[in-house]
């Protein structure tokens, strides 16, 4: 019940923030309480294996592939060059400031990209 509650303060806080400075200020500060929880989270556990209330144990092995730097090193660059790939790297870009109280996004038609 307490973890319910704190997810609807911690939701009623980000509709506030969005009344006040719009959906990227929303978006703001979701990531800026997703940054401290993820601090915290880690403190957490640091703290519970200095305590000895938990410790880290290998489950199990995976493989991972060379860096870059590696595998030129193993296998030259014209190698990297041709056995490389590559992938989309995204991330949020605001494009258009809808920063309207009460702001119908029908009536501000996005761009198109």
């Amino acid at each position: 019940m307490i973890m319910k509650n704190a997810i609807r303060y911690i939701t009623r806080a980000a509709d506030l923030e969005a009344s006040e400075t719009g959906l990227q200020g929303k978006h703001q500060y979701l990531s800026a309480l997703a940054k401290h929880v993820n601090a915290e989270l880690k403190r957490v556990e640091k703290q519970a294996i200095e305590t000895f209330r938990a410790d880290r144990h290998v489950t199990g092995k995976r493989d991972l592939a060379p860096n870059r730097d590696l595998y030129i090193e193993l296998h030259g660059v014209q190698a990297w060059e041709k056995n490389k790939r590559t992938t989309n790297s995204t991330s949020l870009v605001w494009s258009v400031n809808y920063d309207y109280i009460g702001a119908d996004l029908e009536e501000y038609p996005q761009s198109d990209f």
